[in-house]
Protein backbone atom coordinates (compact mmCIF):
# COMPACT_ATOMS: atom_id res chain seq x y z
CA UNK A 1 0.00 0.00 0.00
CA UNK A 2 1.08 3.67 -0.42
CA UNK A 3 1.81 5.55 2.08
CA UNK A 4 -0.79 8.41 2.05
CA UNK A 5 0.55 10.89 4.45
CA UNK A 6 1.73 14.05 2.37
CA UNK A 7 5.22 16.03 3.43
CA UNK A 8 3.79 18.05 6.18
CA UNK A 9 6.02 20.59 8.04
CA UNK A 10 4.68 23.51 10.64
CA UNK A 11 5.35 27.03 9.63
CA UNK A 12 7.30 26.49 5.96
CA UNK A 13 8.44 29.63 4.61
CA UNK A 14 6.18 30.68 1.31
CA UNK A 15 8.62 33.63 -0.71
CA UNK A 16 6.12 35.74 -2.50
CA UNK A 17 6.01 39.72 -3.22
CA UNK A 18 3.58 41.66 -2.63
CA UNK A 19 3.66 45.45 -3.95
CA UNK A 20 7.33 45.26 -3.83
CA UNK A 21 7.87 43.86 -0.46
CA UNK A 22 9.17 40.18 0.47
CA UNK A 23 7.31 38.37 2.94
CA UNK A 24 10.05 35.97 3.34
CA UNK A 25 10.54 38.09 6.53
CA UNK A 26 7.28 37.70 7.78
CA UNK A 27 6.53 34.07 6.97
CA UNK A 28 9.93 33.87 8.41
CA UNK A 29 8.81 34.83 11.97
CA UNK A 30 5.70 33.04 11.82
CA UNK A 31 7.26 29.84 11.47
CA UNK A 32 9.93 30.56 14.74
CA UNK A 33 6.63 31.69 16.65
CA UNK A 34 5.06 28.21 15.93
CA UNK A 35 8.10 26.16 16.70
CA UNK A 36 8.66 28.37 20.03
CA UNK A 37 4.87 27.66 21.02
CA UNK A 38 5.59 23.89 20.13
CA UNK A 39 8.75 23.33 21.56
CA UNK A 40 7.29 25.58 24.52
CA UNK A 41 4.51 22.90 25.23
CA UNK A 42 7.00 19.90 24.68
CA UNK A 43 9.28 21.78 27.91
CA UNK A 44 6.54 21.75 29.97
CA UNK A 45 5.26 18.38 29.29
CA UNK A 46 8.56 17.13 29.92
CA UNK A 47 8.09 17.65 33.96
CA UNK A 48 3.57 17.53 33.89
CA UNK A 49 2.22 14.86 35.84
CA UNK A 50 0.17 13.82 32.37
CA UNK A 51 -1.99 11.30 34.94
CA UNK A 52 -3.35 14.00 36.90
CA UNK A 53 -4.04 16.76 34.64
CA UNK A 54 -7.45 17.85 33.78
CA UNK A 55 -9.35 16.55 30.37
CA UNK A 56 -10.21 18.82 27.83
CA UNK A 57 -13.82 18.92 25.87
CA UNK A 58 -13.22 18.53 22.04
CA UNK A 59 -16.06 18.90 19.83
CA UNK A 60 -18.02 16.33 17.28
CA UNK A 61 -17.68 16.63 13.36
CA UNK A 62 -15.81 20.13 14.00
CA UNK A 63 -12.85 21.02 11.56
CA UNK A 64 -10.26 22.76 14.10
CA UNK A 65 -8.14 25.27 13.61
CA UNK A 66 -4.50 24.68 13.36
CA UNK A 67 -2.75 23.41 16.93
CA UNK A 68 -1.05 21.15 18.68
CA UNK A 69 -3.07 19.03 21.06
CA UNK A 70 -1.37 16.83 23.98
CA UNK A 71 -3.49 13.69 24.67
CA UNK A 72 -3.00 11.46 27.23
CA UNK A 73 -2.69 7.92 25.93
CA UNK A 74 -3.24 3.84 27.07
CA UNK A 75 -2.60 1.28 24.72
CA UNK A 76 -1.12 -2.14 24.04
CA UNK A 77 1.66 -3.51 22.03
CA UNK A 78 2.89 -6.95 21.28
CA UNK A 79 6.86 -7.39 20.77
CA UNK A 80 8.55 -10.36 19.75
CA UNK A 81 12.30 -10.47 20.69
CA UNK A 82 14.50 -12.80 19.29
CA UNK A 83 15.86 -15.15 21.70
CA UNK A 84 14.30 -14.13 24.79
CA UNK A 85 10.09 -14.39 24.01
CA UNK A 86 6.70 -12.32 23.35
CA UNK A 87 5.15 -10.07 25.73
CA UNK A 88 1.75 -7.90 24.96
CA UNK A 89 2.48 -4.60 26.75
CA UNK A 90 0.20 -1.87 28.39
CA UNK A 91 1.81 1.02 28.12
CA UNK A 92 0.48 4.58 29.55
CA UNK A 93 1.66 8.35 28.85
CA UNK A 94 0.91 11.27 26.59
CA UNK A 95 1.53 11.76 23.12
CA UNK A 96 2.04 15.57 21.38
CA UNK A 97 0.63 16.08 17.44
CA UNK A 98 0.64 19.26 15.18
CA UNK A 99 -2.67 19.58 13.13
CA UNK A 100 -2.26 22.10 10.45
CA UNK A 101 -4.94 23.96 8.77
CA UNK A 102 -7.30 21.99 6.49
CA UNK A 103 -7.43 22.56 2.59
CA UNK A 104 -10.29 21.24 0.63
CA UNK A 105 -9.70 17.08 -0.13
CA UNK A 106 -8.96 16.12 -4.11
CA UNK A 107 -12.43 16.47 -6.10
CA UNK A 108 -13.88 18.44 -3.22
CA UNK A 109 -14.28 22.58 -3.03
CA UNK A 110 -14.77 23.10 0.61
CA UNK A 111 -13.22 22.96 3.92
CA UNK A 112 -16.17 20.69 5.90
CA UNK A 113 -16.25 17.60 8.37
CA UNK A 114 -16.25 15.28 5.33
CA UNK A 115 -14.82 17.29 2.27
CA UNK A 116 -11.77 18.18 4.37
CA UNK A 117 -8.44 16.86 4.82
CA UNK A 118 -5.67 18.07 7.62
CA UNK A 119 -1.93 17.15 7.66
CA UNK A 120 -0.87 15.45 11.01
CA UNK A 121 3.04 15.52 12.81
CA UNK A 122 3.29 14.00 15.47
CA UNK A 123 6.01 16.37 17.79
CA UNK A 124 6.48 14.13 21.22
CA UNK A 125 5.50 10.86 23.07
CA UNK A 126 6.13 9.11 26.14
CA UNK A 127 5.06 6.00 27.17
CA UNK A 128 6.03 3.99 29.71
CA UNK A 129 4.56 0.33 30.80
CA UNK A 130 6.24 -3.23 32.41
CA UNK A 131 6.64 -6.86 30.76
CA UNK A 132 6.45 -9.01 33.15
CA UNK A 133 9.05 -10.95 30.22
CA UNK A 134 11.05 -7.81 29.22
CA UNK A 135 10.98 -5.82 32.16
CA UNK A 136 10.10 -1.59 31.73
CA UNK A 137 10.28 -0.37 28.40
CA UNK A 138 10.30 3.24 27.61
CA UNK A 139 8.14 4.24 24.19
CA UNK A 140 9.70 7.51 22.18
CA UNK A 141 9.71 9.08 18.89
CA UNK A 142 12.62 8.66 16.95
CA UNK A 143 13.72 11.83 15.67
CA UNK A 144 15.39 10.56 12.57
CA UNK A 145 12.53 9.35 11.06
CA UNK A 146 9.64 11.38 10.11
CA UNK A 147 6.18 10.87 12.20
CA UNK A 148 3.66 12.20 9.82
CA UNK A 149 -0.01 11.53 8.63
CA UNK A 150 -3.27 12.91 7.23
CA UNK A 151 -6.74 13.21 8.74
CA UNK A 152 -10.12 13.48 6.89
CA UNK A 153 -11.37 12.76 3.16
CA UNK A 154 -8.95 10.27 2.71
CA UNK A 155 -8.52 6.53 2.08
CA UNK A 156 -8.01 3.60 3.56
CA UNK A 157 -7.21 -0.01 2.83
CA UNK A 158 -10.16 -2.09 2.89
CA UNK A 159 -8.56 -4.32 5.73
CA UNK A 160 -7.94 -1.10 8.19
CA UNK A 161 -12.10 0.14 7.73
CA UNK A 162 -13.45 -3.75 8.81
CA UNK A 163 -11.10 -3.98 11.47
CA UNK A 164 -11.97 -0.46 13.06
CA UNK A 165 -16.02 -1.06 12.01
CA UNK A 166 -15.76 -4.57 13.88
CA UNK A 167 -13.83 -3.11 16.80
CA UNK A 168 -16.41 -0.44 16.91
CA UNK A 169 -19.67 -2.89 16.96
CA UNK A 170 -18.21 -5.13 19.54
CA UNK A 171 -17.06 -2.10 21.64
CA UNK A 172 -20.79 -0.46 21.48
CA UNK A 173 -21.98 -3.55 22.67
CA UNK A 174 -20.24 -3.33 26.21
CA UNK A 175 -18.06 -6.54 25.29
CA UNK A 176 -14.49 -6.85 25.14
CA UNK A 177 -12.85 -5.23 21.60
CA UNK A 178 -12.13 -8.40 19.79
CA UNK A 179 -8.21 -9.50 18.93
CA UNK A 180 -6.54 -7.26 16.07
CA UNK A 181 -3.12 -9.45 15.90
CA UNK A 182 -2.98 -11.63 12.70
CA UNK A 183 -3.44 -15.20 13.60
CA UNK A 184 -5.00 -14.83 17.12
CA UNK A 185 -8.62 -15.41 17.43
CA UNK A 186 -10.44 -13.82 20.19
CA UNK A 187 -14.33 -12.62 19.43
CA UNK A 188 -14.66 -11.73 15.50
CA UNK A 189 -11.59 -12.61 14.74
CA UNK A 190 -9.20 -10.73 11.84
CA UNK A 191 -8.45 -11.81 9.01
CA UNK A 192 -4.74 -11.72 8.30
CA UNK A 193 -3.44 -9.42 5.55
CA UNK A 194 -1.70 -11.75 3.70
CA UNK A 195 -4.42 -13.81 2.58
CA UNK A 196 -6.48 -10.80 1.14
CA UNK A 197 -7.22 -10.80 -2.52
CA UNK A 198 -4.94 -8.14 -4.33
CA UNK A 199 -7.73 -6.06 -4.90
CA UNK A 200 -9.24 -5.51 -1.10
CA UNK A 201 -5.92 -4.26 -0.84
CA UNK A 202 -5.73 -1.13 -2.48
CA UNK A 203 -7.01 2.18 -0.60
CA UNK A 204 -10.45 3.51 -1.14
CA UNK A 205 -12.66 6.00 0.26
CA UNK A 206 -14.08 5.35 4.02
CA UNK A 207 -17.35 4.48 3.97
CA UNK A 208 -17.40 5.91 7.11
CA UNK A 209 -18.86 4.33 10.60
CA UNK A 210 -21.27 5.84 13.74
CA UNK A 211 -24.05 6.50 10.62
CA UNK A 212 -21.30 8.12 8.15
CA UNK A 213 -19.75 10.66 10.41
CA UNK A 214 -16.48 9.72 10.78
CA UNK A 215 -13.39 10.97 9.24
CA UNK A 216 -10.31 8.82 8.42
CA UNK A 217 -6.68 9.01 9.88
CA UNK A 218 -3.35 7.71 9.04
CA UNK A 219 -0.55 8.22 11.07
CA UNK A 220 3.42 7.12 10.57
CA UNK A 221 5.61 7.24 13.43
CA UNK A 222 8.82 6.70 14.30
CA UNK A 223 9.58 5.50 17.45
CA UNK A 224 12.55 4.46 19.97
CA UNK A 225 11.64 1.62 22.28
CA UNK A 226 14.08 0.86 25.44
CA UNK A 227 14.22 -2.19 27.46
CA UNK A 228 16.35 -1.37 30.10
CA UNK A 229 16.81 -4.90 31.54
CA UNK A 230 17.59 -6.45 28.33
CA UNK A 231 20.18 -3.83 27.60
CA UNK A 232 18.20 -2.69 24.30
CA UNK A 233 17.74 0.48 22.61
CA UNK A 234 15.52 -0.59 19.42
CA UNK A 235 14.13 1.86 16.69
CA UNK A 236 11.98 0.74 14.58
CA UNK A 237 12.65 -0.30 11.04
CA UNK A 238 10.52 1.77 9.48
CA UNK A 239 7.49 4.50 10.95
CA UNK A 240 4.63 2.14 12.34
CA UNK A 241 1.22 3.19 10.09
CA UNK A 242 -1.66 3.65 12.36
CA UNK A 243 -5.24 3.76 11.00
CA UNK A 244 -8.42 5.19 12.84
CA UNK A 245 -11.98 6.11 11.78
CA UNK A 246 -12.48 9.24 13.90
CA UNK A 247 -15.52 11.53 14.80
CA UNK A 248 -13.47 14.05 16.37
CA UNK A 249 -10.13 15.58 15.60
CA UNK A 250 -7.71 15.00 17.66
CA UNK A 251 -9.39 11.85 18.82
CA UNK A 252 -10.35 11.07 21.93
CA UNK A 253 -11.98 8.52 24.17
CA UNK A 254 -12.68 4.87 23.28
CA UNK A 255 -11.64 5.25 19.36
CA UNK A 256 -9.72 2.83 18.18
CA UNK A 257 -6.01 3.31 16.42
CA UNK A 258 -4.24 0.03 15.02
CA UNK A 259 -1.51 -1.51 12.54
CA UNK A 260 -2.42 -3.90 10.04
CA UNK A 261 1.29 -5.56 9.63
CA UNK A 262 4.25 -5.94 11.92
CA UNK A 263 7.20 -3.47 12.17
CA UNK A 264 10.53 -4.44 13.06
CA UNK A 265 12.64 -3.37 15.57
CA UNK A 266 16.67 -2.77 14.96
CA UNK A 267 19.62 -2.54 17.01
CA UNK A 268 22.61 -0.84 16.07
CA UNK A 269 21.21 -1.22 12.52
CA UNK A 270 20.44 -5.13 12.84
CA UNK A 271 16.57 -6.33 13.15
CA UNK A 272 16.56 -7.90 16.81
CA UNK A 273 12.98 -8.66 17.31
CA UNK A 274 9.42 -7.23 16.14
CA UNK A 275 6.46 -4.72 17.20
CA UNK A 276 3.57 -7.38 15.78
CA UNK A 277 1.04 -5.37 17.07
CA UNK A 278 -0.18 -1.70 18.18
CA UNK A 279 -3.20 -0.37 19.13
CA UNK A 280 -4.67 2.56 21.05
CA UNK A 281 -7.50 1.81 23.73
CA UNK A 282 -7.78 5.21 24.65
CA UNK A 283 -6.91 8.90 25.03
CA UNK A 284 -8.01 12.73 25.84
CA UNK A 285 -6.68 15.73 25.18
CA UNK A 286 -5.06 17.11 28.35
CA UNK A 287 -3.25 20.68 26.86
CA UNK A 288 -3.84 22.42 23.64
CA UNK A 289 -1.89 25.31 22.05
CA UNK A 290 -3.12 26.89 18.81
CA UNK A 291 -0.54 27.78 16.36
CA UNK A 292 -0.89 29.67 12.73
CA UNK A 293 0.12 26.70 10.31
CA UNK A 294 0.88 26.82 6.83
CA UNK A 295 -2.96 27.18 5.23
CA UNK A 296 -4.48 30.28 7.40
CA UNK A 297 -8.63 29.98 6.82
CA UNK A 298 -10.03 33.17 6.83
CA UNK A 299 -13.58 32.42 7.50
CA UNK A 300 -14.77 29.42 10.11
CA UNK A 301 -18.19 28.55 11.47
CA UNK A 302 -17.69 27.13 14.49
CA UNK A 303 -21.54 26.33 14.92
CA UNK A 304 -21.89 23.41 12.37
CA UNK A 305 -17.91 22.40 12.38
CA UNK A 306 -17.18 24.18 8.54
CA UNK A 307 -15.33 26.10 7.33
CA UNK A 308 -14.36 28.09 4.11
CA UNK A 309 -11.08 28.44 2.81
CA UNK A 310 -9.75 31.35 0.63
CA UNK A 311 -7.04 29.49 -1.58
CA UNK A 312 -3.76 31.88 -2.59
CA UNK A 313 -2.68 28.86 -4.76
Amino acid sequence: MKNQSLPFAVGCVVFALLGGVSLAGTQAQDSRSDDQRIQGLLKEMRTAQADKMAALPVKKHTIPAAGVDVMRIRMEETYIIDGVGTDTIELQGWIAVVHDNARPAPGQTEVAWGTAVMDTEFVGLDLRGHSKVFGPVHVTLDRDQPSRGQVGDIGLPAGAEEALNRRAVVARAGGDAPSLVPGKKKGLPVPEESVEPEEKKRPKRCTMSEGGNGACCIANLGVKVEMKNLGLQLVTGHPVQMFSIVETIPPVGYTASITLTPTPLLSAGRQVGTLQHAEVKFREVIKHTPIKGTQPLTRREEGNGNAKLASTR
